[in-house]
C-alpha cells in the first residue's frame, strides 16, 4: 500500500466509526478495526469486530444495507475526486488474535 491509500484508510477508519455510532441500534459493540485500500483507491474494506459474537451477522447485514448512505458520508467527509467502493466484513484476524490470547500459556 502507498501512503495515499493509508491516508485514505485512516480518514475511512475514522468516518467509518462515525457512522456506526449514529447507525447502531446499540444491541450490539461494533469497532472498527482496520481498513485496507486497493485498486489504487478504487476500493475499500472496512473490517469490524462485534461484540457479542452472535450480534455479527446482523451487524453487517446492517452495515451492508446502509452503504449507499456510508457513502455520502464518506462523499461529505473526504475530499478527493474518486470515492472509493466499500465495504464491510468481519474481521476474522481480530477473532483468532482473541482466541490465541485466551490459550493457556504452555510452560
Amino acid at each position: 500500500m502507498n501512503i495515499k491509500d493509508i491516508k485514505i484508510g485512516d480518514m475511512l477508519k475514522k468516518i467509518a466509526g462515525e457512522f456506526i455510532q449514529r447507525n447502531s441500534n446499540m444491541t450490539s459493540l461494533i469497532t472498527v478495526t482496520r481498513v485496507e485500500v486497493g485498486d489504487r483507491g478504487g476500493k475499500a474494506t472496512i473490517y469490524v469486530t462485534v461484540f457479542p459474537e452472535d450480534k455479527g451477522k446482523g451487524a453487517l447485514d446492517m452495515l451492508k444495507r446502509k452503504r449507499s448512505e456510508f457513502k455520502e458520508a464518506v462523499k461529505n467527509g473526504l475530499r478527493i475526486g474518486r470515492i472509493p467502493f466499500c465495504d464491510f466484513e468481519l474481521d476474522a484476524a481480530a477473532k483468532l488474535l482473541r482466541t490465541i490470547e485466551e490459550l493457556p500459556e504452555n510452560k
